[in-house]
């Protein structure tokens, strides 16, 4: 979830230089875990317990999966963790980065960075600094962060920021602890940023595969009322909903349909704190960056995206697939294959289906929501 590099292709795709390598498929950005560790013990992390090992890569080994991604031609490189910048040595990361040329951004909690970082991001500007908030107050950002004062912290590194005129953006993981402030959050980000706040709801297992970061999730209605009163565009919305509509009208009948309807295998890596490559953050499966050549890595990830599955796929005949964020990753996990779709999973997408494509009111969307409780499944 990001200022998703995603989103910097698509800005790009009139460019000449992104058009030579989606010709050849190349991978365009990258996304490098430096280290589990992290200042914070968020509820929701997705690295669980992980994030208190101190497993993290040498400075020389960070330097040389840097070398082999310039090699390979990797554009926009992201760094982060853990949290990036409990390393005592990522100011030498960093501008070493930046000194080879990459468009740099950094995931970050946001209270780390001291008037020592900012000396060194007007000198190396960032292309963005990506700033996770977890609430507006110093009492919600205790229960989610488990520690005292990080609040006031995060606040002093937005004027710092602001103040230096280094370019920053803020998003907000949702949760059952935070949403009452999302408006709240919203402002903070609006009177620090230029750049649009994002949010999300999408709390997935931790890296050993725990559910407990999805104790703190949203409640699907409430998720989708808050979406809906928190700047959701309408119109674009029910675009989105209406083409993921006629795909499934138009496939209907076909033998083989997609098995992944997202962008894995395609354009971004992931490399974890141990060194693995891999097509997304949610993959547990990956190849050593130190054991296999990147070219090679990058060539096996082009498959994933050309799996097929037979018709019979529950998502293929999902009018709201375009609406969806559950993850086939995240289902092999829970579920062992990621062809299984639970009721869980899809209840969401099609309350934003009924809203934005359907135009069911939110009473009738209250109404639904109650049934399938009650039932226990989706009609």
């Amino acid at each position: 979830m990001s200022s998703d590099i995603s989103e910097k292709v698509q800005a790009l795709k009139l460019d000449p230089l992104y058009q030579a390598w989606d010709e050849k498929g190349a991978v365009i950005g990258a996304t490098l875990e430096i280290t589990s560790l992290c200042n914070l013990k968020c509820v929701h992390c997705y690295m669980g317990d992980l994030r208190q090992e101190e497993k993290q890569y040498s400075y020389e080994q960070i330097i040389s999966i840097i070398d082999k991604m310039y090699d390979y031609g990797v554009l926009f490189l992201t760094f982060s963790g853990g949290e990036p910048f409990v390393r005592a040595d990522f100011k030498d990361i960093y501008i070493y980065a930046k000194k080879k040329g990459f468009i740099v951004e950094i995931f970050t909690n946001g209270t780390l960075i001291d008037e020592q970082w900012v000396e060194i991001f007007k000198e190396y500007p960032p292309f963005l600094i990506d700033i996770s908030i977890y609430g507006s107050s110093e009492e919600t950002y205790f229960k989610v962060t488990q520690k005292q004062g990080e609040f006031k912290k995060f606040i002093k590194t937005l004027n710092l920021l602001r103040d230096a005129g280094i370019r920053f953006a803020i998003k907000a993981p949702v949760l059952s602890l935070n949403c009452q402030e999302l408006e709240c959050m919203r402002n903070i980000s609006e009177t620090f940023s230029g750049e649009n706040f994002r949010f999300s709801f999408d709390i997935v297992p931790d890296r050993s595969n725990k559910a407990e970061p999805q104790r703190f999730s949203v409640d699907p209605l409430a998720a989708v009322l808050l979406e809906i009163d928190n700047g959701s565009n309408y119109n674009s919305m029910s675009e989105v909903g209406r083409e993921g509509s006629s795909w499934v009208k138009s496939h209907i009948n076909d033998m083989l349909v997609p098995k992944y309807f997202c962008s894995i295998g395609k354009s971004t890596i992931h490399i974890d704190y141990n060194g693995n490559v891999k097509p997304c953050v949610e993959c547990m499966d990956g190849y050593s960056i130190f054991e296999h050549d990147l070219n090679w890595i990058i060539s096996e990830f082009s498959k994933i995206k050309e799996q097929k599955v037979t018709c019979d796929y529950k998502c293929a005949h999902c009018e709201a697939l375009t609406l969806c964020k559950s993850c086939p990753q995240i289902r092999k996990r829970i579920y062992g294959d990621e062809c299984i779709v639970q009721e869980q999973d899809c209840i969401m997408a099609k309350l934003k289906y009924m809203y934005y494509v359907e135009k069911v009111p939110v009473e009738g969307l209250r109404t639904y929501y109650e049934k399938y409780k009650e039932g226990g499944e989706m009609v």
